[in-house]
């Protein structure tokens, strides 16, 4: 259930991350040492955007994921370590090289709640890779 202290968080993708991960197939630079088990070369668009997800929910048992998509948090406690997460993995070589080959933001990423009927999705305070802040 996503109300006001159930926010999801939603992964907007971009539709160039396609020429992200073909660039990465050819250079194979070395994966992330926080990469979930099976995560290796030739990658796709799914693995990629799986790998992001289940780091983000890994060790933190943030709730479900939700298609490629959606992370559906329990409480406010898992809400801010998928925050924490994505601070942490934004400025990660691997992902960095990605955004650079995707020539735009990985992912837009949201807070997405429901209070009293009012559904709201808020920008998460992220810079590149996962949001394209002001100053960009």
């Amino acid at each position: 259930k996503i109300g006001e202290n159930d926010p999801a968080v939603v992964f907007c993708w971009s539709p160039s991350l396609h020429m992200a991960v073909s660039a990465l197939n050819v250079a194979q630079p070395a994966l992330p040492t926080w990469r979930p088990a099976g995560i290796a070369y030739p990658l796709s668009v799914d693995g990629v955007k799986s790998m992001i997800l289940q780091i983000c929910q890994a060790g933190n048992t943030a709730g479900d994921i939700v298609s490629m998509f959606v992370i559906a948090p329990n409480n406010l406690v898992e809400y801010a370590n998928i925050i924490t997460t994505l601070a942490f993995i934004q400025s990660d070589a691997f992902i960095l090289q990605m955004t650079l080959a995707c020539q735009s933001p990985l992912a837009s990423v949201l807070m997405f709640q429901d209070a009293r009927r009012k559904t709201t999705a808020t920008p998460l305070n992220l810079r590149r890779p996962f949001n394209l802040a002001a100053a960009d």
